[in-house]
Formats: C-alpha cells, structure tokens, sequence
C-alpha cells in the first residue's frame, strides 16, 4: 500500500514544489514548469482516505484548503478536491527557510522608502508558483508591521 510520506519523501527528493494526487491515477509532481509521473502504482482510495482524513476532511466534501505535516516536520499546503468525480490534492511543500529581501533580489532601498509611508497600497500578484507568499515572507511585510501605522 502507499504511503502518503513516502510520496511527500520523493517531492523533497526531487526539488518539487507540487505533489498532485488523484484517485486511480499515478502520483505526479511539479518540478519547476515540468510534471513528472513517479515511477509509484496509482493512487488508492485508501491513501485519499488517509490524507483526507489528516487534513479534517469529511469524505464526501467537494474541496477544502488545509495543510499536512509530515512525520520529519515539512509542511504542505493542501488543496483537496474533486476531479471528475474522483477524489484529488495538490500539496504544495512550504519553505522554512524565509529568505531576505537580498536573497531574493528585491530593490531593498525602494521597498523601504515604500515600507515606512504613512499611507498606501502594495499589491502582490502573479501566477501560481512566482513567489508572491515567499516574497511577502521575506521582511517585506514585518518590515511593514513594524514601521507602518496599526490598523
């Protein structure tokens, strides 16, 4: 039978940033702009059982964004839902690591006068994958906690 840990264990191994499950389908994962299948039989409805279980899921629920921890402490976020009828899950592996504003090539002078305003709006926005959470992680937003006027 499969193991839902194991399955996030070769996510990791791989560098993907997606894990997508579907019931009676073969497991597959995002790395960078390519899906892989993996070399892993097809998912079972015991394993879909199991993680939806995990993530507070009633059976019979149409979709739910929720989160999983595996036993080695990497998280996920978790979309389940249906496809076609049949129970499936993106699970996107979250960094730990925070990286800083540097880290990411942002222009830190401009963002910090932008930052310490009295008044204005920031947007974040793009396409899935192009690091609007990373990027708000990354002292941008606690920078704006800090300097900007509570709400």
């Amino acid at each position: 039978m499969q193991d839902i840990e194991n399955l996030c264990q070769a996510c990791l191994e791989l560098g993907a940033a997606d894990l997508l499950l579907r019931e009676y389908s073969v497991p597959f994962v995002r790395v960078g702009e390519d899906m892989r299948a993996l070399e892993a039989p097809p998912v079972e409805p015991v394993l879909m059982d199991c993680l939806w279980s995990s993530c507070g899921a009633e059976h019979n629920a149409k979709d739910l964004d929720s989160s999983y921890v595996t036993e080695t402490g990497t998280r996920f976020r978790v979309n389940l839902h249906r496809q076609l009828g049949l129970r499936a899950a993106v699970m996107r592996r979250i960094e730990t690591k925070i990286p800083t504003m540097e880290d990411l090539g942002l222009p830190v002078e401009l963002l910090k006068r932008w930052l310490v305003r009295p008044s204005g709006l920031i947007l974040f926005t793009g396409a899935t994958g192009t690091g609007k959470s990373t990027t708000m992680a990354a002292e941008v937003v606690p920078q704006a906690l800090r300097s900007g006027p509570s709400c």
